[in-house]
C-alpha cells in the first residue's frame, strides 16, 4: 500500500451496520448495504435521509456505481445533503459551546431551480419553518449544489453577510480546450446571471434584509472559482461524487487537501462510504 493511500481520509467499508434508529426488526435486515444490494432482505427499504421514499436496489446500485450510466443522480445528492444537515443538528446540540461552527446550511439540489422559477416551496428551506433547516438570517454561509444536465455539478458558496458567491467545481475537462456541451465551468457566468435577480427577490420575500440587519443590495458579487481537487485528474462520471466529498469537507471545516493516489479509486470508496452512511439510517415504514 502506498504512503498516499495509507493517508486516505475515506472511512473503510462497514461490514456490520450500526443503525442510528432503534428498530425491533433490524436483526432480520441485511447487515450492510452491499449485502442488501446483492441479496436484500426486502426489495426496497427506507432511509431517514430520504423520508418515506422507498429505495430499491437500482437506487443503491446507482449510488454505488454498479448500475445506471455511472453518474449519481440528484436524488442521491439530495440524500447526502440531508445527511449532512442531520449531522449539523446533532453536532450543534451536543457541542453548544461551538455554536459558531454551525452557522451554515445546505440547500437541496433542486433549490436553485425553485428560486429561479419562484416556487413557493423554496421558502421553507430559508425561513426557519422546515425542520433541520435554519433561517438564512441565522447562518453565515449557504451551500448550494447545482447541476448541468443532471450530470456535471458545482457548489455555490454564498456568504450571507457580504452576498459574495464562490464557486467550486470538479475538473472534467482541459480548461484551454473545453467543449461547451460538457464543461460546467463554461456555464458559471450564465448560472450566476440566471440566479442573481431571482435570489435577491427571494431574500426580500423572506424578509431577509429586515431580519438580518444586512443592507439590501441589488447585486451578487462573484468571489472567484476553484477547481477541486486541484491535482489535474479528470472526474469523468464522478462529478457528483466529488461534489458530495467536497461538501462534507467544507461544512466540517476540513482541509481541502487531496490525499488519494487515484481519483477513480477514491470515488469508488467514497460511494461506498456514502451508501454505508445512508443505509445506517434505515427504518421500518409504519403502516396506517
Amino acid at each position: 500500500m502506498s504512503k498516499r493511500r495509507s493517508c486516505s481520509t475515506i472511512p473503510h467499508p462497514v461490514q456490520n451496520t450500526r443503525w442510528i434508529i432503534e428498530d425491533d426488526r433490524y436483526d432480520n435486515w441485511s447487515p450492510n448495504v452491499l449485502e442488501f444490494y446483492y441479496d436484500g432482505d426486502t426489495p426496497t427499504c427506507y432511509s431517514t435521509y430520504m423520508g418515506v421514499t422507498p429505495l430499491g436496489k437500482d437506487w443503491w446500485g446507482g449510488l454505488l456505481g454498479f448500475c445506471g450510466n455511472g453518474f449519481i443522480q440528484e436524488t442521491h445528492i439530495n440524500a447526502w445533503c440531508n445527511k449532512l444537515m442531520y449531522l449539523r443538528e446533532t453536532q450543534s446540540e451536543t457541542r453548544p459551546c461551538q455554536s459558531n461552527d454551525y452557522r451554515w446550511t445546505i440547500m437541496p439540489p433542486h433549490f436553485f431551480n425553485m428560486v429561479v422559477e419562484q416556487k413557493h416551496d423554496a421558502y421553507s428551506y430559508a425561513d426557519g419553518s422546515r425542520q433541520k433547516f435554519p433561517a438564512f438570517w441565522n447562518v453565515d454561509t449557504v451551500y448550494m449544489p447545482v447541476s448541468h444536465k443532471d450530470q456535471h455539478w458545482l457548489i455555490l458558496q454564498i456568504n450571507m453577510l457580504s452576498l459574495k458567491v464562490k464557486v467550486y467545481f470538479p475538473n472534467n475537462c482541459n480548461v484551454m480546450h473545453c467543449g461547451e456541451s460538457f464543461c460546467i465551468h463554461k456555464k458559471i457566468h450564465q448560472i450566476l446571471l440566471e440566479f442573481e435577480s431571482p435570489f435577491l427577490w427571494f431574500l426580500g420575500r423572506i424578509s431577509y434584509w429586515q431580519l438580518s440587519g444586512i443592507n439590501e443590495t441589488d447585486t451578487l458579487e462573484c468571489a472567484g472559482d476553484d477547481v477541486w481537487p486541484d491535482n489535474g485528474d479528470h472526474t469523468g462520471r464522478n462529478s457528483g461524487v466529488i461534489i458530495c466529498m467536497l461538501m462534507e469537507k467544507l461544512v466540517q471545516n476540513f482541509a481541502l487537501t487531496w490525499e488519494e493516489e487515484n481519483l477513480q479509486d477514491a470515488c469508488v470508496r467514497y460511494r461506498r462510504y456514502m451508501a454505508d452512511e445512508l443505509y445506517a439510517g434505515r427504518f421500518t415504514q409504519k403502516k396506517n
